[in-house]
């Protein structure tokens, strides 16, 4: 598909935009996966990652996802793994269950299963997260804007919604969060939905940032508002912001907690030096030390 085959299609807005992105994702994805699996097939890898956890070149298993697979098979064994947040590797691991089974693997799960469950969930994952996008744009513009947003987002430069990553279902859970916020203003389903993005990507943190700005500044716009009015609105309207808040930070604070007594409350030799500090989060030493 060509810029210019998504501007004529944008240009004319369809009965149904949303079967409309329901149809061509699906289309996108499938291809996608099938072209994948033939490369995977036909050309050797370009590098031996892969060979940690799986002999067979699976198309899947490129990049963080060797680190996700591995965490979804055996939890977190390394250090540097504490970069990423359990959520999705639970996922893969539940996807991974269901492959098995389908499979008819006798309940043993191999890495092929959690890989092309996850595939599988990530292409699923990322339409919804299209037509979120969708409703999105299409109530802080209008439909032809919001169409054309879609298509572009329909057309990612990378590989990254075919594969067993946290992306689409990170950008699912925020894209779907916003909806609820800004158009529906459910500010605790917000939260809810926030968490889970936090539960995928610790950036999802500062979506609270999101969350706390459309909450105080409800039905006034920046340019209106005076210092004394913002001080007045945080002040009414803090109260019912409060657990929708602490919602998306508690999943990256729970994970510290665990990663804290995993590996250094459980180890009483060779403590890294993130377990000594004066506030023992393992994240952000990780990103400097590994990433």
């Amino acid at each position: 598909m060509t810029l210019s085959t998504v501007r004529s299609v944008s240009n004319s807005i369809p009965h149904s935009p949303t079967l409309l992105i329901v149809a061509l994702g699906t289309s996108i994805r499938l291809i996608h996966i099938i072209f994948l699996y033939v490369l995977s097939r036909i050309l050797p890898p370009f590098d031996s990652s892969h060979t940690l956890l799986s002999a067979r070149n699976l198309p899947g298993l490129r990049w963080d996802a060797v680190h996700f697979v591995s965490i979804a098979e055996h939890g977190y064994t390394h250090e540097q793994q504490l970069a990423f947040q359990p959520l999705f590797m639970a996922l893969l691991r539940i996807t991974g269950e269901c492959s098995a089974w389908v499979r008819g693997g006798g309940g043993e799960v191999d890495v092929g299963d959690i890989v092309w469950g996850g595939m599988g969930v990530s292409a699923v994952v990322w339409v919804g997260a299209s037509i979120m996008l969708y409703k999105l744009t299409n109530h802080l513009y209008n439909p032809k804007f919001a169409l054309l947003t879609t298509l572009l987002y329909l057309l990612p430069p990378s590989p990254v919604p075919s594969l067993p990553y946290t992306e689409p279902l990170y950008a699912l859970t925020t894209f779907s969060g916003m909806y609820f916020l800004v158009v529906r203003r459910q500010y605790m389903l917000c939260g809810v939905l926030f968490a889970c993005s936090t539960g995928m990507r610790a950036t999802g943190i500062f979506n609270v940032l999101v969350l706390s700005g459309v909450g105080v500044l409800e039905g006034v716009t920046v340019k209106s508002m005076t210092a004394q009015g913002l001080i007045r609105r945080i002040i009414t309207r803090s109260y019912r912001l409060i657990i929708p808040c602490l919602l998306p930070i508690s999943p990256f604070l729970l994970f510290q907690w665990y990663a804290y007594h995993s590996f250094c409350v459980e180890k009483t030799e060779d403590r890294r030096p993130w377990c000594e500090s004066r506030l023992p989060f393992a994240y952000g030493f990780v990103q400097k030390e590994y990433w």
